[in-house]
């Protein structure tokens, strides 16, 4: 029991190590204490146990979730919040900076991936509310929902699957602006929140505080 959440909080603790020591070197050389070289030669092997650890993170939030403990899912849940506010504060400083736009897209799409696995463990260990009917957007694919009844407007919902108000929450690409803080150019203005065939439900994620 737990296996997973003990493997996550360590991969956590040893980033934070390895991105304090590539913070301390890049200080060091902003103060002239070192050379751009000498940063150079030291930030390598760090940057690399970084990106094997983000690897390795990636990896342990795709394990399938079917027969995990409830304490692993609400591991897996945090962390992936905590991996999508990283990737969104990364991005903001990026775009300060005027950084290669590549650079700020490999983000976007880090937020993306958090946020529409944030919707898939939401769907597990659920219980039943006949006023709420859910769905998966035809053109974004993100969750949506709409009271039950036929006359309802579907809304796109937060990645806690709470609807987000209209009329924020009814376009795709100003749901995008809502739920991730930014908007995905991808998306046209003029599609709204609309059911995809075979995906509608009655079942409320148990992670909503309603």
């Amino acid at each position: 029991m737990g296996e997973l959440r003990n493997e996550l909080r360590r991969v956590r603790q040893d980033l934070a190590v390895h991105q304090a020591e590539i913070n301390r070197l890049t200080l060091d050389w902003i103060e002239n204490r070192i050379d751009r070289a000498e940063h150079d030669r030291r930030v390598a092997a760090p940057a690399t146990h970084l990106e094997h650890l983000r690897t390795e993170r990636r990896h342990l939030h795709e394990t399938p979730t079917d027969d995990l403990p409830e304490d692993d899912l609400e591991a897996l849940t945090t962390d992936l919040f905590a991996r999508r506010q990283e990737a969104t504060d990364h991005r903001t400083r990026l775009r300060t900076s005027g950084s290669r736009e590549d650079r700020q897209q490999t983000l976007a799409e880090e937020v993306d991936w958090c946020t529409t696995r944030l919707e898939d463990l939401s769907k597990h260990g659920t219980f039943e509310d006949p006023l709420i009917l859910w769905a998966d957007c035809r053109h974004c694919h993100h969750r949506i929902t709409c009271l039950d009844d036929d006359h309802a407007v579907w809304l796109h919902c937060t990645v806690t699957g709470l609807p987000l108000p209209s009329p924020g929450g009814r376009g795709c690409r100003a749901a995008s602006y809502d739920r991730d803080g930014d908007w995905n150019e991808t998306l046209p203005r003029n599609k709204y929140a609309s059911p995809k065939r075979g995906t509608m439900t009655h079942a409320v994620p148990k992670f909503i505080n309603r």
